[in-house]
């Protein structure tokens, strides 16, 4: 479980980095 929480946080970091070099 404490895995996928980790997974999740790291896709959301990496979601907005790329939203914030688009806009």
């Amino acid at each position: 479980m404490k895995f996928m929480l980790e997974v999740r946080n790291k896709a959301i970091s990496a979601y907005k980095e790329i939203t914030r070099t688009q806009i």
